[in-house]
């Protein structure tokens, strides 16, 4: 049930008439801090104040730290009291730090309200994840929230969290060293740092991630130092844009995330993300595994212009373009007497900030009349106008 904001009481001049139009009833988890500050929000909208306040106060003795739950907690008692908060007296930072709250109300309540809509869907990005890692960390900056899908050995996707999370101070799409953005694409832990390791602003554990990758080192993205990380001790929660490029969640959330991470896992930073059924992904999946058997039977017959037909015009590798490629292969596969080539299981994922792009890396097994070798395999491939999927970038990760 959606619940329209009513406009009769205080509160209209104070968080809620600035931040919010409307409340769906609560759906997170049960005795999640988030699912009080919902139900007093949609208490408060039916001006059931002395209800709200019951939310509320529990929570801020569990949760003293939570500033969003101190401000409607304040404008509760005011509301009761038939007077509307001082928005000047709200915190060190005055009214930009009591913004920030509004932002944070804000994007809960919008996943709020969109969650029930998601649910049974999957983020398009999710094709084929690597099977070596069953916990995938999911982050839609766009809804300021961070999840955690668990693949089953069957292969299908289970959510089993989802937390709110804060982004770079200037959003997404990150260009620049120091642009206090956060990348968008597809990423994977290089390491876990806690306490002692991490300044109290990080919390108790991190994640750093391997940004840039390959694909944001051909788009000339520099920087580094990009994490998940915790918050500082002297809040619960930060504002959705209050970083400078890392996701940042509540304490109590990154170390439900420590339980299942581990180095190697999979993060995908996103914005905004296109949701599916699980037959679309499936659907997509068996599209592009299509497209990469077709290139390795291609590569196979040794017939170039019908293995150089699935590379794309604007096709990079760390030392060739499109041209100086196609003259290398034409070269080294006339050499060959014959091609045998084996992918394994290639895996898949939509690129966020990128339009109908994948990255699929699979361990690749080469033989040929003078040469055998494995090497773990990385491409980038997209549709092209077209209508065709071409690979636009191509290099190896490492032998094996």
């Amino acid at each position: 049930m959606t619940i329209k904001l009513a406009n009769k009481n205080p509160l209209v001049a104070s968080i809620l008439s600035l931040c919010l139009v409307f409340v769906a009833s609560s759906s997170y988890a049960k005795n999640h801090p988030e699912d009080n500050v919902i139900k007093a929000l949609v208490d408060i909208q039916q001006g059931n104040m002395s209800s709200a306040q019951q939310h509320l106060q529990p929570l801020l003795e569990h949760r003293p730290k939570f500033k969003l739950a101190h401000i409607l907690y304040a404008d509760v008692m005011n509301a009761q009291a038939g007077s509307t908060l001082n928005l000047n007296n709200i915190g060190n930072g005055g009214q930009t730090d009591l913004m920030g709250l509004f932002a944070e109300a804000k994007q809960r309540v919008k996943w709020n309200d969109v969650s029930e809509s998601l649910a049974g869907k999957l983020p398009a990005a999710l094709i084929n994840p690597n099977k070596d890692h069953p916990f995938i960390v999911f982050a839609d900056l766009g809804l300021s929230r961070v999840f955690l899908f668990k693949q089953e050995k069957n292969g299908e996707l289970n959510l089993q969290h989802d937390f709110y999370a804060s982004g770079g101070k200037q959003g997404t799409r990150k260009q620049v060293r120091g642009d206090q953005r956060t990348p968008l694409g597809v990423y994977h832990i290089t390491s876990r740092l806690e306490d002692a390791e991490l300044e109290d602003r990080y919390g108790p554990v991190a994640f750093p991630i391997n940004y840039p990758n390959q694909w944001d080192l051909l788009q000339q993205r520099t920087g580094d130092g990009i994490w998940l990380h915790g918050v500082t001790s002297a809040t619960y929660s930060r504002p959705p844009q209050d970083s400078d490029g890392c996701v940042a969640l509540p304490n109590a959330d990154i170390k439900v995330l420590d339980q299942f991470l581990a180095i190697g896992a999979p993060v995908i930073f996103g914005e905004n993300e296109n949701w599916v059924d699980p037959n679309a992904r499936d659907i997509m999946r068996s599209e592009l595994l299509k497209n990469i058997e077709a290139w390795r039977q291609d590569w196979e017959s040794r017939d170039p212009d019908n293995y150089l037909s699935h590379y794309a015009s604007d096709f990079q590798s760390k030392s060739h373009n499109i041209e100086s490629w196609s003259a290398y292969k034409r070269r080294v596969n006339g050499s060959k007497k014959f091609i045998k080539v084996d992918v394994g299981q290639p895996i898949i994922y939509g690129y966020p900030g990128e339009k109908d792009m994948v990255q699929v890396e699979f361990e690749q097994e080469y033989t040929s009349d003078n040469y055998k070798g494995r090497a773990l395999k990385q491409q980038y491939w997209k549709k092209q106008p077209d209508g065709q999927w071409r690979i636009s970038y191509e290099g190896t990760i490492r032998k094996l």
